[in-house]
């Protein structure tokens, strides 16, 4: 529990309300072997020292590779590509604030690896924008109709764990 604060009658005699401050809960997180579970109260310090919750059922046939499929518009594919390959990077936290936190890496943080295509390769589909004079009603359901047939290509030909579809503030 939080401590009690001494105030002043001054102050006293405009509180309305009581609070209780309550202690951060403790998360749960598998050891780097996936045989038990660590705890903290802070889930990205857990991240970082630990594996997440479920990383035991890697081990158990989920696998231990994240394989994205991924939608997204021509035009934007260069800077989503950079963007995504980024989250192999590790990072070290440029604030001395106790909650941010240097980040390892994607499979370093999350004890996988991660498979991102490149555009123009298998797992990645260039989705057309929609006609440029279409009415709202219409270029919405052809917008609709490109992302299904997207996905659909992308689990016939590559069977991604996730699949991506990167909607621009255009559309």
């Amino acid at each position: 529990m939080g401590a009690n604060l001494n105030l002043s009658n001054n102050v006293l005699t405009h509180i309305k309300h009581e609070g209780i401050q309550l202690d951060e809960p403790l998360l749960l997180f598998s050891n780097k072997a996936g045989t038990y579970f660590e705890k903290d109260t802070h889930a990205l310090r857990g991240i970082r020292d630990y594996q997440p919750y479920d990383y035991p059922l890697n081990n158990k046939g989920f696998g231990n590779e994240v394989h994205i499929g991924i939608i997204c518009p021509p035009r934007d594919s260069a800077p989503l590509a950079a963007y995504l390959n980024g989250m192999h990077n590790t990072y070290k936290a440029n604030e001395r604030d106790a909650y941010v936190m240097d980040f390892p890496g994607f499979s370093g943080a999350f004890g996988l690896s991660l498979n991102v295509p490149q555009p123009n390769q298998g797992g990645w589909v260039s989705c057309l924008e929609p006609f440029p004079g279409s009415s709202n009603q219409l270029g919405t359901a052809e917008l609709a109709n490109n992302i299904c047939k997207s996905i659909e290509l992308l689990q016939a030909a590559n069977s991604p764990s996730v699949i991506l579809v990167y909607i621009p503030k255009r559309w």
